[in-house]
Parts: C-alpha cells; sequence; structure tokens
C-alpha cells in the first residue's frame, strides 16, 4: 500500500513538532505509518510490514506522544481555518448552510466516553456528531456517549465549530437569520431552535407526522435534501477500519484517528485546487 502524506500536513505537523537530529524516524514517515495503520485496520505490532527501516513501537511512542500534545486537533483546526479563508475569499456566503447529524460507533477495546447504544441492544458505544459545509467538509467533530439524545448533544457540536472558521456577522442586514443548520427528526426541539437563535443559526428540520404547521418553503426543502453530505462523511470514515470500530482505549487517542482522518480529506485532487496550494506534488 503506498502511502504519501501532503506535505502541507507534514509542515504544520514540524512547525508543532520540530524534528530532531537524534530521531531516525522523521515525522513524514511516523505520518505514513500511521495512516497505514488508519486505514487497513492492522495492529500496531503489525506496523512493521510497512516501516522496513523503523521499529512499530517507535511509531507508536510518537503517535501517543502527539495524542498528548493534541497535534491531529492542531492540524485539522488549521486545515479548516485555511479552509474557510479560500472558502469566504471565492464565495462570501459559503457558510449559509450547514449539516448536522451524528453516528454510532461501535466499542471493542474503549473504557471511557462510553454509553449503552438503544439501537443495538444496550452495548456500549461511542456517539460521533459532526457538522458539514455545502461542500461535505467537517467544520465541527465531536464526540459523546452512546446514549445522549440528540437534541443534548447539538449545542455541544455547533460549539465545537470555533471562532477561526465563523465569519463575521451572523445576522444579515435584515435582521434575517444568516446561516442554517440542517438536521433530521431528531433534532426537533423548541428549546434548540430557541438556544440557536442569538447567534443567528436557524435549524431546520424535516417535519413531524403530528406537526401543526406542515407548509415549507421550496429552497428549505432542496436543503433538506442535501443533507445527505453529512451522511457522505460518515460513509467516507468508515473506510478507515480503525475508525469504523473504535479499539482505542482512551477516548482522545480515538478522536486524534478521527481528526487524522479527516485531514487526510484535504489531500484529494478536488481540495487541493480549492485550497491553493500551488503545485501538485
Amino acid at each position: 500500500m503506498h502511502v504519501q502524506v501532503p506535505p502541507q500536513i507534514v509542515n504544520i505537523v514540524n512547525e508543532l513538532d520540530p524534528p530532531v537530529r537524534k530521531r531516525r524516524l522523521t515525522n513524514e514517515d511516523a505520518l505514513a505509518a500511521i495512516y497505514f495503520m488508519l486505514r487497513t485496520g492492522v495492529p500496531w505490532r503489525d506496523v512493521q510490514i510497512f516501516t522496513r527501516n523503523f521499529s512499530a513501537s517507535a511509531v507508536y511512542k510518537r503517535y501517543r506522544s502527539w495524542v498528548a500534545s493534541g497535534v491531529f486537533e492542531k492540524v485539522w483546526t488549521e486545515l479548516v481555518k485555511h479552509y474557510s479563508e479560500q472558502r469566504i475569499r471565492s464565495d462570501a456566503n459559503w457558510f449559509h448552510d450547514l449539516f448536522i447529524d451524528t453516528t454510532m460507533i461501535k466499542n471493542v477495546g474503549g473504557v471511557d466516553g462510553l454509553g449503552k447504544n438503544p439501537t443495538d441492544r444496550g452495548r456500549l458505544a461511542t456517539k460521533m456528531g459532526a457538522i458539514v459545509d455545502s461542500a461535505g467538509i467537517p467544520v465541527a467533530i465531536e464526540f459523546f456517549s452512546a446514549n445522549r439524545n440528540d437534541v443534548t448533544t447539538a449545542l455541544d457540536t455547533v460549539a465545537a465549530i470555533g471562532c477561526p472558521i465563523r465569519p463575521e456577522g451572523w445576522l444579515g442586514p435584515d435582521k434575517r437569520f444568516k446561516n442554517t443548520l440542517v438536521g433530521d427528526k431528531g433534532y426537533v426541539s423548541k428549546k434548540l431552535r430557541d438556544a440557536l437563535k442569538p447567534s443567528g443559526i436557524r435549524m431546520l428540520t424535516p417535519n413531524k407526522t403530528n406537526s401543526r404547521c406542515k407548509k415549507m418553503h421550496h429552497d428549505d426543502r432542496v436543503r433538506l435534501r442535501r443533507r445527505l453530505k453529512v451522511e457522505n462523511l460518515f460513509c467516507r470514515l468508515d473506510k478507515f477500519k480503525k475508525i469504523h470500530c473504535r479499539h482505542e482505549k482512551s477516548l482522545a487517542a480515538f478522536s486524534a484517528l478521527t481528526y487524522f482522518a479527516c485531514d487526510m480529506m484535504f489531500a484529494s485532487p478536488k481540495m487541493h485546487d480549492l485550497m491553493e496550494w500551488g503545485e501538485r506534488p
């Protein structure tokens, strides 16, 4: 399996963890080995198959040091910040439609951040909440116990978006909502809609069968049909064997792998032109 980590990600990691002369294992080689393990799902001891010149323990120690210092999350934050700056420069209205949803992740070796999964006969699992933009790029990722309701996780997921990627002025000049957060019927809640109003975010969900007002604008119906973008994100993350089922003991380690998988989404040819990274490697 050929693995090539984009040089932009390697440069950010080198700034956060400067390379040392005594290190035989470079940051680029360590990232490639971690991605190999993340994609194939092999145990850490089998990483030696990919890194023939370095021991698997050296890669694992580098990985644990990066998890402790939050390197993967910081890299993802920098990439999303750069992505938002490029999108706002080309289209000032790119942030108007956001899509939110959650997914359940089966637990194999985790010990924290777990809850009973009501959709899997009460087995322990972890719930991951995500928010994507109109291009399907994740701008917020949070983790919860599986027994938490989607409504109770929405505010925490919105708060994870962070100030660096929020454009100025959440309310338009006509005092109308400038941003729409699209979710499924699990987010139908008047308390949630009222809590998002001060931020200028309008919560859009499908109407329930017992709702009084069932009329909906044509633009809102189009937005609801585009909610599959957040579902596509979960489908892309399922391709990573280490994310499809949680094998990591701590939630911090598992979230670091998820952030790294999202980092690699910026390496696609489609995103390369949008990020304006210059010549392709």
